[in-house]
Formats: structure tokens, C-alpha cells, sequence
């Protein structure tokens, strides 16, 4: 599975991710012995251990006449999510996770089990013109009593009150502290409405959909300029298209900045735009230094914002630093069980820190809760390479529907299984369908291979192509075999990322 886009994107638009690096444990001819392993299996790590508060908040069911409003519910329920997790004293489950049992009739008290949270809010939204019913209930995980219970019937203006009551409510039933940041000025109503809209549309993840949120937000900026979240957000979908649409243009790139630096001229401590302009430094322009700068701006600014843990071990990954980059990301899986982006991140640091073992079992974790992810069981089949088991590794990864993913996975197992006829078949038509697009993974199984000629050939056209897959060149294991060649530390430095 290769990685796609960096956290930032990813989160944005709901795209695979994954990156083919996992430590050796058998070595090809030619690969030299000091990437082989005899390390100790490490046992999977414990699951974490849940504090006595913890809550997952459920996506509101939509109860309007035509069912229509479900943008407005799952609105109210991403600010409740972000509201609440901004309490030191509670572990809030992340809208990833907790937004899987949409419109499930899965008993709370199992829910919660699968979430792990002690504690679940989960209610309802009937909007009807200007008039607002918002029903919620509190239910304690280990019995499913109800502790706190309440329906608002208001005006759609107190739509802000209400989030604020029953982020009230919750935290005097849960006996935890919750501090007030909402903004003393509240947006536009109109104004706000679309945005939610938007950031439902762009949920979907589709290039169709971005291109729909942003129209949304460009409405909503029309409404009210000064709405400095709408243009934090149309700069996340505007950044969303450049990923999707191929390689950016000077124009592309222009219209992402000028939206971000108008967001943050408008509201300087905004960290949705320091992380949206974090994503495009990462992911765009290559400025690793601009990046960490604005990722540890996000930090100081909001240390509780979902989607901190994931950038702060993307940017630690790409600098080299795994341990780093693997506590990141098992916080990360911590408040997101059954994310698989999240779930995929920990595995590669895992294969990268050499604990072979655990990153087979996430895999294995991952490939059950999200047997549809892309490039899963090519994923798996690797893992199971790298441990020696040859067959299960072969059959796992002809099931891969992604023949990119299946011809990169066949060529390395064929020849871990000493079958050089196959392997150079696999390669040869990996070569011939996918240079154009995925010259990096045409560069991993020639240095897997300890072809070095080629594999330098093969990284010097994914640079060119400004490859996504390059940002992992300093922590790929498949890669080791050239760490010693003088043209490796010169990609490095071409790359700003030479030294440590």
C-alpha cells in the first residue's frame, strides 16, 4: 500500500493511505545482512487503557419531514465532538470512529465496547424552517442507564446555545471540567448553515463533492467575508481538488495560499488554517521546516485539536524520526479505533520500528474493520513477507484488487520465494502500466531487489514527478540497500531532507 498525501490531505478527503515500509526479516541475494533481523517477536500492544471518562458521541439522527437536513445533525454532532474534547479530564472518541454507527441499530452498550467509551451521547435533529428540536440523552456504557436526558425546542438562531447547554449538561453529569472558548461573536446563521453544508459535502471525499463544499463556502463568504472558518475551509477543498486533480499549478497553488492567508488575517489564531497551510507546505511545496513551524503554531494554539496526533507524526515520519512518529500515532489510535487511516499510520511506524509482529496484527485489524480500504490486502501480504511466511503472503496479496499494489507486492514476494521468472514478469507489466504514475513503488522492488541502478533511475523520475511516495524515503526499509550509496545522500539533500 503506498502512501498517498500526508495526515493533512488524507484527513481531508478521506483517501487511502498506506506506505510499503516494513523491516526485513529475510534478505534477497545481494541485500547485505545488516538489514536482516533476529529480533525478538514483540507482543501486540496492550489496548489502551480507557480513562473512567471517556465519551463517544454519536452522529444525531436526522428526524426532519423530508430527511433532508442530515448536513445540519452531522454538524451539530462534530461540534458537539469538538466542544467536548477541548475538557482535560475527558477522552471525546474522534468523529471518524464514532460516525461509523450512523444510522446503525447496534445497541449503545456494544457500540461503546467497539468505541471504547464508558459513556455515549447520542440524539436527534427535527429542523423545520426556523423552528429547532434538538433531543439528546447521556447513557452510561457498562449498564446503559440514562444519566442525563433533554429535548430543546428553540429558534434555529439559539442553535449555538443549545451546543453550548448540552455541552454543559454532559460535563456536570460526567463531573469533568469544560472550558468556555466559543467565540463571544457567533458567525452568520445563513452563513454558518453552508458550511456545515460544505463540510459535509466534502466528507464524502469525492473530487465532484470538494468541488460542491467549495462552492458552499464561496456562498457563505458572499454571505458574511469576515467568516474567517470559511475561508479556513475553502482552502482545505481548494487544496483537496490540487490532490485529486494531479500535479498543482502555479495558479492552484496561488488560490490556496491567498484563501489561508485571508483566513488567518481575519483570525490569527485559527488552527484550522495553520494546519490546512501545514498540508500544503507537507504535501505541495516540499517545506518540511515551514510545515513543523505551523504544526506547532496549531499546538500552542488549540494542544486538543482532533487531528493534532496524526501531523505531528506525519512530519516526525518524514524527518526520520519513528519513535516519535509511533507514540504520535498510537495517540492518535487511541481516541480513533476504527479509523483506518489512523489504524494504517501505526502499522507502518510499527514495520518501521522492526515490531513485525504487531504491525501484521493491525493489518490484520485494519483488513477486518475495512476490508474495502485500498491496497489492505496487499498490505497484509507484505507483512506476512517480511515474517517468512511466504504462502500466506502470496495468496494475500493475489486477493488485491489494486493491480498497482498487486504487481508491486508479487514482484517481491516471487522473489523472496526465489521464482525469478515470475517476479520479472510482474515487474515488467508493473513497468508498463504504471511508470506514468507510480514511479516510486517501480523503485522500491528494484532496490528490494538490490538493483540500485534502477532503483536511482526509478527515484530520480518519482522526484521529477513530485511523487507522494517520496516523502517516506527516510524511514522505507526497502530503500536500506541504497542508504550507503553516495547518490542516496544526494537525493537527500535534493529532497532538504540530508542530515540525521
Amino acid at each position: 500500500m503506498k502512501r498517498f498525501p500526508l495526515g493533512w490531505v488524507v484527513a481531508a478527503a478521506v483517501l487511502a493511505a498506506g506506505g510499503i515500509t516494513f523491516a526485513l526479516t529475510w534478505a534477497p541475494r545481494g541485500v547485505p545482512a545488516a538489514l536482516t533481523t533476529n529480533a525478538s517477536p514483540i507482543s501486540p500492544p496492550p489496548a489502551p487503557s480507557h480513562p473512567d471518562k471517556s465519551l463517544a458521541v454519536l452522529p444525531f439522527a436526522d428526524m426532519s419531514d423530508k430527511q433532508d437536513e442530515e448536513y445540519f445533525s452531522d454538524g451539530l454532532s462534530e461540534e458537539l465532538i469538538d466542544h467536548l474534547a477541548h475538557s482535560p479530564e475527558l477522552r471525546v472518541i474522534a468523529r471518524t470512529s464514532s460516525f461509523q454507527f450512523k444510522a446503525t441499530n447496534d445497541d449503545v452498550r456494544a457500540i461503546a465496547r467497539k468505541l471504547g467509551a464508558t459513556h455515549v451521547l447520542q440524539g436527534s435533529v427535527r429542523k423545520a424552517g426556523q423552528q429547532l428540536r434538538v433531543s439528546a440523552q447521556l447513557i452510561r456504557a457498562s449498564d446503559g442507564t440514562h444519566l442525563w436526558t433533554q429535548t430543546y425546542d428553540r429558534e434555529l438562531g439559539d442553535i449555538f446555545k443549545v451546543q453550548d447547554e448540552i455541552g454543559q449538561q454532559v460535563s456536570q453529569a460526567l463531573h469533568v471540567a469544560l472550558p468556555n472558548g466559543r467565540p463571544a461573536l457567533q458567525p452568520d446563521l445563513r452563513a454558518y448553515n453552508l458550511v456545515l453544508e460544505g463540510n459535509y459535502f466534502k466528507a464524502r471525499g469525492t473530487l465532484r463533492d470538494a468541488e460542491r463544499a467549495a462552492d458552499l463556502y464561496l456562498e457563505a463568504l458572499d454571505i458574511s467575508p469576515d467568516y474567517a472558518l470559511a475561508w479556513a475551509r475553502l482552502a482545505s477543498a481548494y487544496l483537496r481538488e490540487e490532490v485529486m486533480k494531479g500535479p498543482p499549478s502555479d495558479d492552484q497553488n496561488r488560490r490556496v495560499l491567498e484563501t489561508l492567508n485571508r483566513a488567518l488575517q481575519l483570525d490569527p489564531n485559527l488552527a484550522w488554517a495553520y494546519y490546512t497551510r501545514a498540508g500544503f507546505e507537507m504535501n505541495v511545496t516540499w517545506d518540511w521546516a515551514a510545515a513543523q513551524a505551523d504544526t506547532q503554531r496549531m499546538r500552542a494554539i488549540d494542544p486538543q485539536f482532533e487531528l493534532l496526533p496524526s501531523a505531528l507524526g506525519d512530519i516526525a515520519r518524514v524527518f526520520g524520526e519513528t519513535s516519535r512518529a509511533l507514540e504520535w500515532y498510537t495517540k492518535d489510535v487511541e481516541r480513533n479505533l476504527l479509523d483506518p487511516n489512523a489504524l494504517d499510520s501505526l502499522a507502518v511506524a510499527l514495520c518501521t520500528d522492526n515490531r513485525l509482529e504487531q504491525c501484521l496484527q493491525i493489518r490484520l485489524r485494519l483488513q477486518q474493520l475495512h476490508p474495502e480500504f485500498d491496497g489492505v490486502n496487499s498490505a497484509v501480504g507484505k507483512a506476512r513477507l517480511y515474517l517468512g511466511q511466504f504462502a500466506a503472503a502470496l495468496e494475500a496479496i493475489q486477493r488485491e484488487p489494486n493491480e498497482d499494489y498487486r504487481l508491486g507486492g508479487l514482484t517481491m514476494v516471487y522473489w523472496a520465494m526465489k521464482k525469478r521468472t515470475e517476479s520479472d514478469a510482474a515487474l515488467n507489466s508493473l513497468q508498463q502500466k504504471f511508470a506514468s504514475t507510480d514511479p516510486y513503488a517501480i523503485a522500491q522492488v528494484h532496490a528490494y531487489r538490490a538493483e540500485s541502478d534502477a532503483a536511482f533511475e526509478w527515484l530520480d523520475v518519482a522526484y521529477r514527478q513530485h511523487h507522494n511516495g517520496m516523502l517516506d524515503i527516510k524511514t522505507d526499509p526497502l530503500l536500506h540497500n541504497l542508504h550507503g550509496d553516495p547518490r542516496f545522500r544526494t537525493l537527500l539533500r535534493r529532497m532538504r531532507l540530508s542530515g540525521g
